[in-house]
This record gives C-alpha cells, sequence and structure tokens, in this order.
C-alpha cells in the first residue's frame, strides 16, 4: 500500500477518491 500511496499523492487525492479507476488506466 505505500507504494501506491505514493502514486496516488503525485497525481492527486481528491480524483483519485472520485475515481479510482480513471487513475489507473
Amino acid at each position: 500500500m505505500p507504494s501506491m500511496r505514493r502514486r496516488l499523492s503525485g497525481k492527486g487525492h481528491r480524483p483519485c477518491r472520485r475515481a479510482p479507476s480513471s487513475v489507473r488506466t
């Protein structure tokens, strides 16, 4: 989980929470 959190933090915590699927694609 620490590795994924770092990635999400760089992209955006708010957009990640709204649509985690969109951040992955």
